[in-house]
């Protein structure tokens, strides 16, 4: 090699040992920061990491360096999986596997059988990682690509069994045969961490990886079993009972459980008196339920009251032998020195005694009967399913009975013997009691206002008629007076004829015949007399025309009737005003 190339090759070799150094002091600093909290500083840090990794890994792929530029590619693929970045990690992996496809190519350019192993070891390594980033189907066509192109110099028998593993896996999951799985998968997990040699610890994690990314889709594909359990135990028990508790174990899932065993953790308070603790069930189709049971007995009668614990584990595995536990518990099993249902019963029969004691209160009481009647009532339906509780065996429902039935007898006792609260209850009652009538007399004293104001209405109405009424009487009035002056005009004017006849009638002197004297004097009598019955008829007409009935009177703006009338209805209102003041005043 000539001293140019040599220079060539040591500084690629120190720029890249330099990148190398910038990527891993990156992370350190990213650690640092993470540690600090400081989040967004630590992610720009793990990208400044990725990308001198990718730039060093780009440096020895030039250089045909497949290998190492593959282990720089997946600590990319690392760094952007840390920080959450999908698509750049399935890139950089991606370019891994490609750069390990290269590499194994360049082992096979020796005819030797160890070179190949080692070349077939790092190309299905290549379809491993393919695998773990989702992407099964071109590691397969990759591998079946490589076999095809290198079948001459993979003939050796621990090459093909490498070299056979992608393709198991993928007959495994197209016929979904556990069998061949496990094969490929013990390949994967033995043969191919041998093949790899020295390079095992930079990729087998991949393997790893991708061997769990396998189980994940065959599991996918494959009906898997789901197991739920769940530890039955009696109640109202005594420290003399013997008494069996059970653990009810279900396979919900679609697949069968296989291997199933179980074991029973039982308070050390307690001796096992029947049953085993250790079990072996076996396979549980899916569907299937079965039920375990214990016999137990306190170890010591005490008195009182003890609490126990008892609880079931287990393991099953599926049809790809992955292995599960169960977990039932831990349950808590309660004995006493008496019988709950009996103290129960005994509590109800008190209680009832109670809401007898409650109904004479309440009928003593000021407070309004008919709403407590109500609860007690409610009470009483209550107390009626403590007895069917019991019978059932819901001991703890039938408490929560007793106690709510005590508690709200309690709360009612309390509210009928508060004096207080009595005593705000009559308050509140008569000031809602004075609020009516103070509301009922403010709606008479409305509808009185409304009904007075109606009559004012109406009379007022009657002014314009009533003053149309004196006007006409007024007119009738001076029609009159005008007709007896006329009279009395027609009157004076006769008299004055008559005198004026009287003055030419000759007088008896101026006759010598004494009968046409005495005839003249009666005429000139009888004249007067009419003169003077005139007069006196004047007279009389004078007395009639100065009479107080015809005299000119004024009309006013409001006729007296009118007044009167609205006079009254100011009194009523004054009056009723008065009444319901005082009425109120009582109050």
């Amino acid at each position: 090699m000539s001293e140019e190339r040599v220079n060539r090759f040591l500084q690629m070799i120190r720029r890249d040992l330099a990148r190398q150094r910038g990527g891993n002091t990156a992370l350190q600093e990213a650690e640092h920061l993470l540690e600090a909290g400081n989040l967004q500083a630590a992610e720009r840090k793990l990208n400044e990491a990725a990308q001198a990794f990718i730039a060093s890994a780009d440096e020895y792929r030039a250089g045909k360096s497949y290998k190492r530029a593959a282990v720089l590619m997946c600590s990319a693929g690392d760094v952007y999986s840390e920080i959450g970045d999908s698509t750049h990690a399935i890139s950089a992996y991606k370019t891994a596997a490609d750069d390990l496809l290269s590499a194994a190519e360049e082992h096979l350019l020796w005819d030797d059988p160890a070179e190949a192993k080692r070349g077939a070891a790092l190309a299905i390594t290549a379809c491993m990682v393919y695998i773990m980033v989702g992407e099964e189907a071109t590691a397969f066509l990759k591998a079946r690509q490589f076999s095809s192109a290198h079948a001459s110099k993979l003939s050796f028998t621990d090459v093909v069994r490498v070299t056979q593993i992608p393709q198991q896996f993928e007959v495994a999951l197209q016929n979904l045969d556990i069998g061949t799985f496990s094969t490929a998968e013990r390949a994967a997990t033995s043969e191919l961490k041998t093949a790899l040699g020295r390079d095992a610890d930079s990729f087998y994690k991949y393997i790893e990886r991708g061997l769990e990314m396998m189980r994940e889709i065959f599991r996918s594909k494959i009906k898997i079993p789901s197991i739920t359990s769940h530890i039955e135990i009696p109640i109202d028990l005594t420290f003399k009972d013997k008494f069996d508790v059970s653990v009810v174990i279900s396979n919900e899932g679609d697949g069968k459980a296989f291997g199933m065993t179980t074991e029973w953790t039982v308070d050390p308070d307690l001796k096992v008196v029947s049953g085993e603790t250790r079990q072996t069930v076996g396979d549980l189709d899916a569907g299937q339920s079965i039920t375990l049971k214990l016999g137990l007995k306190a170890a010591q009668e005490l008195t009182g009251v003890k609490e126990y614990s008892i609880m079931v584990k287990g393991i099953y595995r599926d049809q790809l032998n992955t292995e599960y536990s169960l977990q039932a518990g831990p349950a808590k099993i309660i004995l006493r020195d008496f019988r709950e249902s009996e103290k129960i019963m005994h509590d109800r029969d008190v209680s009832e005694g109670r809401i007898g004691l409650l109904r004479s209160t309440i009928t003593g009481s000021i407070l309004e009967h008919d709403p407590l009647e109500r609860v007690v009532e409610g009470i009483e339906r209550v107390l009626e399913g403590v007895a069917a509780d019991v019978s059932a065996g819901k001991i703890g429902a039938a408490k929560a009975k007793i106690a709510t039935v005590n508690e709200l007898i309690d709360a009612m006792d309390a509210l009928l013997g508060d004096e207080s609260l009595i005593s705000s209850v009559q308050e509140a009652r008569k000031a809602r009691m004075k609020d009516q009538i103070m509301n009922l007399l403010q709606d008479i004293n409305t509808k009185i206002d409304d009904a007075l104001q109606a009559i004012r209405t109406d009379v007022q109405g009657m002014v314009e008629t009533s003053r149309q009424q004196l006007k006409d009487i007024e007119e009738k009035r001076a029609k009159v007076h005008g007709s007896l002056n006329e009279v009395k005009g027609a009157l004076s004017d006769i008299e004055f004829n008559l005198e004026a006849i009287h003055k030419g009638l000759p007088d008896a002197s101026s006759t010598s015949d004494p009968n046409e004297a005495s005839q003249r004097t009666k005429t000139r009598t009888a004249l007067m007399q009419e003169i003077e019955k005139i007069k006196e008829t004047q007279a009389k007409l004078m007395e009639i025309l100065g009479h107080e009935y015809l005299s000119a009177r004024p009309i006013p703006e409001t006729p007296e009737k009118v007044k009167v009338a609205l006079d009254s209805l100011e009194k009523i209102k004054a009056r009723i005003t008065q009444i319901i003041t005082d009425t109120k005043d009582k109050f």
